[in-house]
């Protein structure tokens, strides 16, 4: 069934990535009223994973997580997503963690398609939230000093579970989807 790149499964990655921001932008919502930077991330925590998942088993072709990842980061550069608004760095560091992901995946995925999910889920929790401290340290964007002092070992584990109990939501999911006519269209 799972024959090549086809329009369709560029669409559904391209929908998926825009329904991503479309949450992200949400989800901003507790930025705004917290004043906090990466607040957002509360909420983002628990989608991302589920939508980066669900792409991967949806299209299920390898580089599916990439392109997701990467249309993600450029559709977020003129938003105050994942960083301030017009800051570039945020799609390169997406686009990395697309690389990081198809790796993670293809990986894990010998194992256990389950495993190989929450895991993806958990390390993006992780890996988006340093990126994106570290690199906003560096070019010394304003607010990353808040998080920076509310990042410790302890949140990084909690964000490492919520990630993987995202990653698997985004399983179960697929699971009660995988059958479906829109599904099986994709995935032609």
């Amino acid at each position: 069934m799972n024959k090549g790149w086809t329009t369709t499964k560029l669409i559904a990655i391209g929908g998926l990535a825009a329904l991503n921001t479309v949450c992200g932008l949400m989800a901003s919502t507790i930025t705004l009223a917290t004043g906090i930077m990466m607040a957002s991330g509360v909420l983002t925590s628990f989608i991302g994973p589920i939508l980066l998942v669900l792409t991967t088993l949806l299209v299920d072709k390898r580089g599916s997580s990439f392109i997701f990842l990467a249309i993600a980061g450029f559709l977020e550069i003129p938003l105050a997503l994942s960083g301030p608004p017009g800051f570039l760095p945020k799609a390169l560091i997406f686009v990395c963690w697309g690389i990081l992901a198809e790796i993670i995946y293809a990986s894990f995925k010998k194992y256990s398609q389950k495993v190989a999910v929450m895991v993806l889920g958990g390390v993006e929790d992780v890996f988006l939230t340093l990126a994106v401290i570290t690199v906003g340290t560096w070019l010394g964007i304003p607010g990353v000093e808040t998080i920076k002092k509310f990042i410790s070992p302890p949140v990084l584990v909690a964000l490492f579970l919520v990630g993987c109990l995202s990653g698997y939501l985004g399983y179960l999911i697929y699971q009660k989807i995988k059958d479906t006519t829109v599904a099986r269209r994709i995935q032609l």
